[in-house]
């Protein structure tokens, strides 16, 4: 989302996401019956309104100019943004972490989150009113917890929360296909202790359920991976390290939990469940793995490195790592899962042209366009062997060629996406109560 929403641990000055070494850290997605496509890139957001001609919106049009933090998007089915910047030090404005656009030109603070160290905003997919927020907060007079708005993100206010540094909030997803149903995850390292919450009434109330967590020598982090379409209260859960993860599957609302792989070497940085009961998984930045309708989770013979997917209309989209090739977006049909290329890193434009000359992405994001251009691969001169934007193209080479080295270098990535946040969470915290 994606080490995911991991922090860039950068020491550039000034406009540390444009020249950070190029990577990727998921897909967005529009909203049920939206329009637009994205890839979210620890350099900018690359949107494309027509889902053909992708432009370059910077980070900085929410951020402090030396952020090193990577926000993270969402989009609603009529065409409205928003963003979180999970560190209140790198917000563009104090003490404001989530800012609203309706057009990607123009972003405002929404209000009722203020001072709250947010690491997930989330549109419902069918319902452009209603969004989550949830808060990792390190200061333990300002509790942690769950947001909702109706208002189409414009406000804020809680609904469940957790006094003291007991919990940290990381994921909220909603049923693809119905938001009604709701889903958060929380961890805490002091106890290794893990959370699942659910809420069948548009996120109007939520009930905690324990996970188990390995009580061992590795900080785990407890992410939703998957939400099903079409079924009541199901969804997985990944318990994951930076070196051990399992998969876990609730079919009643996290009360409780089958266990569908358990205590794998590597990391799980992102998932994603079809309407037929699949679900994919991204696996330490170099492989997807697949389980179908009731059978086992399994790594596909070949597939793009990548920290982030999402399933959108019966299509798998995967954020791949450009490394030296460039390829950042993929996309295969569920079913026959042979992969082509929907975007590469030659064809991104400039900031979008349809924003006003005085629009923050204008006005913030024009003077660094040239320093991220320059630094963006001249044309795609190697062939990997698919095709251009279908789904029935070759199956691609041999991906860890194309990036020798796809373990996860200055990005920081996305959801599951909020799960190696927590990291960077800790490591702050620390330092905060060292410091006092």
């Amino acid at each position: 989302m994606l080490l995911a929403t991991l922090l860039l641990m950068l020491s550039s000055d000034g406009h540390a996401h444009a020249a950070a070494i190029l990577e990727t850290s998921d897909v967005l997605p529009p909203g049920v019956g939206g329009v637009g496509m994205g890839v979210e890139a620890n350099f900018g957001l690359l949107w494309a309104e027509d889902e053909e001609n992708y432009n370059w919106i910077c980070h900085e049009a929410v951020t402090s100019d030396d952020a090193i933090v990577l926000p993270e998007y969402s989009r609603s089915s009529d065409g409205v943004f928003l963003v979180t910047v999970p560190a209140l030090e790198q917000v563009r404005e104090a003490g404001k972490p989530v800012y609203r656009s309706p057009d990607g030109c123009v972003w405002e603070p929404v209000t009722g989150l203020d001072d709250q160290v947010i690491t997930k905003v989330e549109y419902a997919p069918t319902d452009p009113t209603q969004a989550i927020a949830v808060a990792a907060n390190l200061d333990e007079t300002v509790p942690s917890g769950i947001f909702r708005s109706t208002d189409g993100g414009q406000t804020f206010s809680a609904v469940f929360g957790v006094g003291g540094l007991e919990r940290l909030f990381l994921t909220a997803v909603y049923r693809p296909d119905d938001a009604a149903q709701v889903w958060a995850s929380a961890s805490w390292f002091a106890g290794a202790e893990g959370y699942v919450y659910y809420s069948d009434d548009n996120g109007q109330t939520f009930t905690e359920h324990p996970i188990d967590v390995p009580q061992d020598d590795n900080d785990y982090r407890v992410f939703i991976i998957g939400v099903q379409p079409g079924v009541d209260a199901t969804a997985w859960v990944a318990v994951t390290s930076f070196t051990r993860w399992s998969i876990y599957k609730t079919e009643d609302g996290g009360q409780t939990f089958t266990t569908v792989i358990a205590d794998q070497e590597g990391n799980v940085t992102d998932g994603a469940a079809d309407e037929n009961g699949g679900l994919w998984v991204a696996v330490s930045g170099r492989t997807i793995h697949h389980a179908p309708p009731g059978g086992p989770l399994a790594p596909l013979e070949r597939s793009p490195n990548t920290l982030g997917i999402e399933i959108f209309n019966d299509e798998l989209l995967v954020a791949e790592r450009p490394g030296s090739i460039g390829d950042v977006l993929t996309v295969a049909d569920i079913d026959d899962q042979q992969f082509a290329l929907r975007l590469h890193l030659s064809e991104l434009n400039p900031p979008p042209a349809y924003c006003p000359e005085d629009s923050d992405t204008i006005v913030r994001c024009q003077p660094i366009w040239e320093l991220v251009s320059a630094r963006l691969p001249a044309e795609r001169n190697v062939d990997t062997g698919r095709t251009r934007d279908t789904g029935t193209g070759k199956p691609l080479g041999d991906t860890a060629s194309q990036n020798p080295d796809p373990s996860p270098s200055s990005c920081g990535c996305r959801d599951g996406g909020s799960a190696f946040l927590l990291g960077g969470l800790m490591i702050l915290w620390k330092r905060r109560r060292d410091r006092d």
